[in-house]
């Protein structure tokens, strides 16, 4: 696991050198769930998707809490969960 001040750097030199009107998606593996990412993220024009690890509390829009196991899709398949809430610990959602 990397802690986010590691990569904070890189995340604020990519926002300083990539042009205004790019879209940028961020996609990254369970390695970089943190929720100060989360948060600085969430402060950017950025569409990002996170790999979670299993036991991490996911809150769907529906209302339901899962954990990350829970929430696994089948082998050779991928599911995007939209507008979930994380890390309600650091006031996050």
């Amino acid at each position: 696991m990397v802690g986010f001040e590691q990569y904070q750097p890189l995340l604020e030199r990519a926002k300083q050198v990539l042009p205004p009107d790019v879209q940028v998606t961020l996609l990254a593996d369970r390695g970089l769930e943190h929720a100060a990412l989360v948060r600085g993220l969430r402060q950017q024009p950025w569409s990002w998707a996170i790999r979670v690890k299993s036991d991490l509390s996911v809150t769907l829009t529906n209302g339901q809490t899962c954990s990350g196991a829970q929430l696994m899709p089948p082998p050779q398949q991928a599911y995007l969960y939209p507008d979930v809430q994380v890390f309600t610990d650091a006031g996050l959602h």
